[in-house]
Order: structure tokens, then sequence, then C-alpha cells
């Protein structure tokens, strides 16, 4: 992962804590999982908070528990 997405990584670790957990990418990107019951509570937070600023967050691996 760059820097950029370190520190990325790291505003998002301190901000949600436990609700959150990083995935390691072979693609540089940043990945994290959600459970489903903070899901809505997280997508929304970095779509509207300033500090993250999100236009988009993908959802491509749902699974079922």
């Amino acid at each position: 992962m760059t820097d950029r997405h370190e520190t990325l990584a790291a505003r998002i670790d301190e901000r949600f804590g436990d609700q959150v957990n990083r995935v390691a990418s072979s693609c540089r990107e940043l990945t994290i999982e959600v459970d489903k019951k903070d899901l809505a509570a997280v997508a929304t937070a970095l779509r509207n908070e300033p500090e993250f600023g999100f236009e988009t967050v993908s959802y491509t691996h749902l699974r079922a528990h």
C-alpha cells in the first residue's frame, strides 16, 4: 500500500475501531471488512465525514454468516 493508503487506513482504524477489519490486498488497494450490522453506519460516515469524503463505497464481497 502507498503512504496515502496507510494514512487513510490509520484514520479509519482510529475512527471505527472494532467495526472494521483490514484485509490484505494484492492490488495495492485499501480493503476493509465491515459486519452487516455496522455497514450502513460505516458507509454513511465514510461518505459524509469530511475527513474521509468517499464518493463510492464498493460492496464486492457480501457473505451471509
